[in-house]
C-alpha cells in the first residue's frame, strides 16, 4: 500500500479516467497514467488494483459525465462559456486540472481524474464537437435528450 507520508510517487499523476464510447452512457474506467518503466510501477500498480479500483470512483466519474452532458458548467465551471477553438478547450481543461489538483492538494483526487480523462485526445475532440454544435447555446445540454418512448432518427 502507498502512504502519502512515505511514498513521494503520490505527488505524480498516477491515475486518470478513461471514457470510451462517449455519449449518454459511456464506458467509464480508471487507468494508470504512468508508464510501466516508472521507478515505483510495481507498488503503484498494486495500490491501483487493490485500493483504487475497489472504490466507487467509476460511479462518481459516470455521475460527473452525466452532469456535464446535462449542463457542462456543473462538471467544469468554464464549460458553461462559449468555446471557439480546440486549443482553447484544452487550455481551459488544463487550467481546471491544475485548480482541482491545488484544491484537493493531490493530483490523484477523483475530480482531477475526471478532468484528466477529458483531456484524452479522442474525448477532447468529442467534447469540442458537442460544445460547438451548430445552434447550441453556452451551457445547454451536450446531447439531445429523448422523451420516454421517443427515438432520435438519423438525418
Amino acid at each position: 500500500m502507498l502512504h502519502p507520508y512515505y511514498d513521494d510517487c503520490l505527488t505524480d499523476r498516477l491515475v486518470r479516467a478513461k471514457f470510451e464510447d462517449p455519449g449518454e452512457v459511456p464506458r467509464v474506467s480508471v487507468v494508470l497514467a504512468i508508464p510501466n518503466t516508472h521507478a515505483n510501477y510495481a507498488a503503484i500498480a498494486f495500490h491501483f488494483r487493490e485500493i483504487v479500483q475497489k472504490t466507487g470512483v467509476c460511479g462518481h466519474l459516470g455521475d460527473e459525465w452525466s452532469k456535464m452532458l446535462r449542463r457542462p458548467s456543473l462538471a467544469v465551471r468554464a464549460l458553461g462559456e462559449a468555446i471557439n477553438h480546440l486549443g482553447e478547450l484544452r487550455q481551459l481543461l488544463e487550467a481546471e486540472l491544475d485548480r482541482q489538483d491545488d484544491s484537493y492538494e493531490s493530483r490523484n483526487n477523483w475530480q482531477s481524474m475526471f478532468v484528466a480523462g477529458l483531456l484524452d485526445p479522442p474525448i477532447l475532440q468529442w467534447l469540442f464537437a458537442h460544445l460547438t454544435r451548430p445552434g447550441r447555446h453556452p451551457d445547454e445540454p451536450l446531447i439531445a435528450w429523448n422523451a420516454p418512448g421517443e427515438v432520435n432518427l438519423p438525418t
